[in-house]
């Protein structure tokens, strides 16, 4: 094991092919104060290489076409973002050898434009990145070192430096999402400091992806200024004196330790709390390591937007829907296509459509295509053709389709069979009321990861079918459930639980359409209650009533109200103790030993607590037809 940990990380060009190696060689990187992106680099021009390579090579003297379109149109890219005078990374390269490459690059992609190029210039761009490409590599030397010193002893075994005599109850937590995040400063902070809590995560902050959609197009004035740094949160604000934070991938997870990283060193725990959130097919959800990468990354994506003409959208959720609303309200000059594979604008909310889409006529720079799906995409070309036969031209492609939980390790050799054995064929993790593992008492999970049956539902859809939403309210309300459980079973209590069928009122969602208006969804029932708590909706509640959703500008106020709120819960205690008792609201939770509670505006009866709620009745599953209409996209509240 050790020889072959040695190998992958043999050299920059080994280290940078494998997921695990990678993700050691940036954490690396941090360690030694060299960009995050400096890494990055390599990694996209060694793509490119490969490639390149890939391509069949045609008679001397010839041309390939194909490789030449590649060559030209990713390594144009790639000089843009990182090699420009106006790039946002810092990439350890001299200003000379930079401008010297983007120059070439330029020149030689111009020739490639003519009809009749000449042989051998997709060699002559390759060349032209072969200098800044070793300056990088030859920088990158010390986090290579760091990261075979690490590789150099396999399953080193981590223990928990305790502050007391008394040795505490070993926590180890997978994913610093909300869920996690939640659960790391609730055990970090118990009053009677019971626990050392071990957080395992490849980044060192905290981020909420609902603010996504807002912060893209304008990230803010710097790292620490802006959207960006208001939806972040260091760890190490969230980790006190009574846990730590490690950098890195879980690999493995088998029934008394955790095996993280390239090098496969063993946390051991007396209990274990996996939440390590999903994943998307583009930027909107990240493991960098950094965050001052993260704001960079922004900052250039959103030049990307600003520079194209055309922005394509694929999938009409909920982040769909804000990612197109939040472009084209902020670029009213540029085209917006948004192309959804079913008939309706966010699906999963009857009445949306129809106000949804009369609000983006009113922009008059989105064009709507429904009932048609991209099938093939040329990112060297920015070319992208449907199965309807368009074709849509596009300097910036975001894809709202096809989130997956973060939840490979569990398939990995070293996992426990009987851990392994979780999974559902969607790859979410089955578990119990309690949300444990079924047969262990001591591992729980929580957030994203979780099936769907522990989820609140949509309300009823066109098709008549209602879907699990995966929204930072309920992976708060895991949280809970898992954090008190974890005390209990200490102390021998009865333990709390989920039943997401006691959902009677569906999940309320607050939708951006840029920063001036936005949709609330909300029962007309529970709405009230909302109101009286200081979320105002700025809406007659009738509307609500008849429909369910309304258009308001105080949408985007509540969003920025609520991420606020979030984002202070990870490590304000004051914050944390509110948002665990509006958690604690949530009638899909059953605690046992929880004082009795008001019913809900609209819940008949008076004066029982939640066990006295009549479970609503269960869902019914989708069906082919209704899923066909539904986007793969995680909700816009989906947490980290």
């Amino acid at each position: 094991a050790e020889a072959a940990a040695a190998a992958a990380c043999k050299d920059i060009a080994t280290a940078i092919r494998t997921a695990s190696v990678l993700m050691g060689l940036r954490i690396a990187a941090k360690k030694c104060r060299i960009p995050e992106e400096s890494v990055s680099f390599l990694v996209e021009i060694d793509q490119l290489r490969q490639a390149a390579e890939a391509i069949a090579p045609t008679s001397a003297g010839a041309v390939s076409m194909p490789r030449l379109r590649l060559v030209k149109a990713s390594a144009t890219n790639i000089a843009e973002r990182f090699l420009s005078e106006e790039t946002q990374y810092k990439l350890p390269v001299s200003k000379e050898s930079a401008a010297a490459a983007y120059k070439t690059i330029q020149r030689t992609a111009t020739l490639a434009d003519d009809p009749d190029p000449l042989p051998g210039l997709d060699h002559g761009i390759l060349e032209a990145l072969r200098g800044p490409f070793d300056e990088v590599e030859a920088a990158l030397a010390p986090a290579l070192a760091v990261l075979k010193e690490k590789n150099s002893s396999v399953n080193h075994v981590v223990r928990s430096k305790q502050n007391s005599d008394a040795p505490k109850h070993r926590v180890v937590v997978l994913g610093g999402g909300f869920a996690g995040a939640m659960t790391v400063f609730n055990l970090c902070n118990d009053p009677e400091e019971r626990f050392h809590v071990t957080l395992i995560d490849p980044k060192n902050y905290w981020e909420d992806p609902t603010q996504q959609p807002m912060t893209l197009p304008d990230p803010g004035e710097s790292v620490t200024q802006g959207r960006l740094a208001n939806a972040t949160v260091p760890f190490s604000k969230i980790v006190n004196k009574n846990g730590k934070h490690i950098a890195g991938l879980a690999m493995s997870i088998s029934k008394t330790h955790v095996e993280v990283g390239s090098e496969r060193m063993v946390i051991p725990f007396d209990t274990l709390v996996v939440n390590t959130g999903s994943a998307y097919n583009s930027n909107i959800k990240v493991v960098n390591p950094t965050l001052d990468y993260r704001y960079r990354q922004m900052k250039a994506e959103a030049n990307i937007i600003k520079n194209s003409e055309t922005i394509l959208v694929i999938g009409a959720g909920l982040v769909g829907t804000e990612m197109t609303s939040n472009v084209a309200t902020k670029y009213p000059e540029k085209k917006v296509i948004i192309c959804q594979a079913g008939p309706y604008i966010l699906p999963r909310v009857p009445e949306a459509h129809d106000k949804v889409t009369a609000f983006w006529e009113s922009l008059g720079n989105v064009e709507v295509h429904l009932n048609e799906r991209v099938i093939e995409f040329d990112d060297m070309l920015q070319e992208y053709k449907t199965d309807k036969g368009n074709i849509f031209n596009a300097g910036k492609v975001i894809r709202a389709t096809g989130y997956k939980p973060n939840t490979d390790f569990f398939k990995d050799a070293n996992t426990d069979p009987a851990i392994a054995a979780a999974l559902d064929e969607k790859g979410f993790v089955k578990c119990d009321p309690n949300l444990r593992l079924h047969g262990f008492s001591n591992i729980y999970v929580s957030g994203d990861i979780v099936e769907d049956k522990y989820f609140g539902k949509t309300g009823v859809t066109r098709s008549g079918e209602r879907f699990p939403e995966r929204l930072a309210a309920v992976a708060g309300s895991h949280s809970y459930v898992v954090t008190i459980n974890i005390k209990r079973t200490i102390t021998g209590e009865t333990l709390a639980s989920m039943d997401a069928s006691r959902d009677p009122f569906g999940q309320p969602v607050e939708i951006s359409l840029g920063l001036e208006k936005g949709l609330a969804v909300v029962h007309g029932d529970l709405a009230p209650l909302y109101v009286g708590m200081g979320f105002d909706f700025g809406v007659d509640n009738e509307e609500f009533v008849k429909y369910g959703c309304a258009i308001s500008q105080n949408v985007p106020g509540l969003k920025d109200y609520i991420s606020d709120l979030c984002a202070k819960a990870t490590y304000i205690p004051e914050a944390h103790e509110g948002m665990r008792q509006f958690g604690a609201m949530d009638p899909k939770l059953l605690d046992p030993l929880a004082p009795p509670m008001p019913p809900p505006p609209g819940a008949d009866g008076a004066g029982g607590g939640e066990a006295d709620q009549a479970p609503a009745d269960p869902a019914p599953e989708p069906t082919e037809e209704a899923k066909a209409d539904v986007p793969e996209a995680a909700p816009a509240e989906a947490e980290e």
